[in-house]
């Protein structure tokens, strides 16, 4: 599916109105501002060279191609930032060429800058009266194998039908599942549907079954420790101040192989709501202000104690990566996932002790533990482009999707839409210049890998990586393979020359990499 439309389709009205736009703020921020005596023949070359920048501007980046329906927000707007970039570096340029002196200058610059503010708010009118009401988001397409509907089908989660038992339980016909249905889930027919869905409730004991319909962490801290088959919170995770002593009070109260089942409003469903309750223009510019004050404030030093202040933990934004993440890294395993209307439910089942370690899951530049050479650990310095906590669910994503094109994991719904144009133009992977400098990482060779992902290569190739320091410019480029076998064999191919000769072979793949990405326009993802 295409992004854009066809490109012989120009907008005309967008072409005369953006045009009308520059012809007036040429007309009121130069002419009206400069006496007729001291306008110059070089001024009036300057106007030229301001309308053929303009036009050349616009057909190398697409300005006046109107956008039908893009998949993604970041890709809507790129090529109309690109746009603005390439006009005023001509018009900057040429005014050092044609030695623009001041005051007029000053005019121009001052003309230019406000043709591009409203350019670019007219650009986005357009945009929005060209685009469809809808979101097609990655996260949306891996929870539509969860839904649930007008009836409750099986979940993806687990790829098979079979529900889960609680381990060594004699089985026991309705125990829990007719107190349940007809008592204490009553009112909540949409949870009774997806626990009978995800559980085989003849191996449960309603005795050890807990249904939580408060949002208090003390009390769930004081339910007896490895005791409970079955928890149920009835509240959304969105809202349980100290969410992670609230997962870690609630494992400890299971026992071994015992259930939890939270609810969640997923973040995603959150921009769906806005265009549904306002104008689409509307909407869009209060999901802005929603998005800086949710995802933004709470993960800047300076703006998170403002925000926890005033928002005291309730309707917090929460992904579907970072709640999944949570339960992991509080001592849970995924069972399964489930979706009714903007809510999702996750069931997981008591696992290992929780992750003991400490850390900033939210900041945007964050360091992450990687395998280096002879095996040591090392911490690659990255700007974030994940949502937090999406480290811990990587085993999960991956047996649950596989591998797609280029060795990546495919629908992979823990990288964030900001993260997509980070990862495009290598944004996130300046940082990991500090640990070039520090001598953790050389600049050619293999991709510092996780643990996990390391667990993945076969063990001969394991062998040749711990060999020698991970790279910032990875061998991927140089041959640019698509499969999984096919990186396997590139970096193996890289490694073998390299041991052979390791200087030529870095000079070999530094040139011939940076050709592909300037020249081939090649991306990892």
């Amino acid at each position: 599916m295409k992004s854009f439309a066809d490109k012989s389709k120009i907008s005309i009205e967008y072409l005369i109105v953006d045009g009308f736009i520059l012809t007036l703020f040429c007309y009121y921020g130069i002419l009206l501002n400069l006496n007729l005596a001291d306008i110059k023949g070089k001024e009036y070359l300057l106007f030229a060279v301001i309308y053929i920048g303009w036009l050349i501007s616009a057909a190398t980046t697409n300005k006046f191609i109107p956008v039908i329906f893009p998949t993604k927000r970041w890709k809507a707007f790129e090529f109309k930032i690109k746009f603005y970039v390439w006009f005023i570096l001509l018009i900057v340029v040429s005014m050092i060429f044609v030695n623009i002196q001041f005051p007029g200058s000053i005019y121009i610059i001052k003309t230019i800058i406000g043709y591009t503010l409203l350019s670019s708010l007219v650009s986005m009118i357009f945009f929005v009266i060209k685009k469809e009401n809808k979101t097609d988001d990655v996260t949306l397409t891996f929870l539509k194998a969860y839904e649930l509907k007008d009836h409750v089908v099986p979940s993806n989660g687990r790829k098979h039908n079979i529900k889960y038992a609680i381990n060594d339980t004699e089985p026991n016909e309705s125990v829990i599942k007719k107190p349940l249905q007809f008592e204490y889930l009553e009112e909540y027919v949409d949870v009774f549907s997806v626990l009978d869905n995800i559980l085989d409730f003849k191996t449960f004991d309603t005795r050890k079954a807990v249904i939580i319909k408060y949002n208090d962490p003390i009390n769930i801290s004081l339910l007896y420790a490895d005791s409970y088959q079955l928890i149920v919170n009835l509240h959304f995770m969105n809202d349980q101040n100290n969410l992670n002593k609230f997962l870690y009070d609630t494992r400890s109260a299971l026992a071994p192989g015992g259930v939890f089942v939270g609810m969640l409003h997923h973040d995603c469903y959150r921009y769906s709501k806005f265009l549904k309750k306002y104008y689409f223009l509307i909407g869009n510019i209060l999901y802005c202000f929603y998005f800086i004050w949710k995802r933004i404030f709470p993960k800047l030093p300076v703006t998170r104690e403002l925000y926890w202040t005033f928002s005291k933990g309730k309707n917090r934004a929460i992904s579907l990566a970072e709640g999944l993440g949570r339960l992991i890294y509080s001592g849970f395993k995924i069972l399964d996932i489930a979706a009714l209307d903007d809510i999702v439910y996750l069931a997981a089942v008591k696992d290992k002790a929780p992750i003991p370690e400490k850390k900033n899951f939210y900041s945007l530049f964050f360091k992450m533990k990687r395998i280096g050479k002879g095996g040591k650990t090392i911490y690659v310095y990255k700007l974030r482009t994940m949502h937090p906590y999406s480290e811990y669910i990587q085993d999960f994503v991956y047996e649950l999707n596989g591998y797609g094109d280029k060795g990546k994991i495919k629908d992979d719904f823990r990288v964030a839409s900001w993260g997509k144009f980070l990862r495009k133009y290598w944004l996130d992977e300046l940082p990991m210049l500090i640990n070039v400098l520090k001598g953790d990482l050389k600049l050619v060779g293999v991709r510092p890998l996780s643990c996990s992902m390391f667990n993945q290569y076969p063990p001969e190739l394991q062998k040749l990586r711990i060999a020698s320091k991970p790279g910032l410019v990875p061998p991927f480029y140089y041959d640019l393979p698509v499969t999984f076998n096919e990186i396997l064999e590139s970096e193996k191919k890289y490694l073998l020359s390299y041991e052979r000769n390791p200087v030529k072979t870095d000079i070999k793949y530094f040139f011939k990499c940076w050709y592909n990405i300037i020249v081939r326009k090649a991306r990892s993802s």
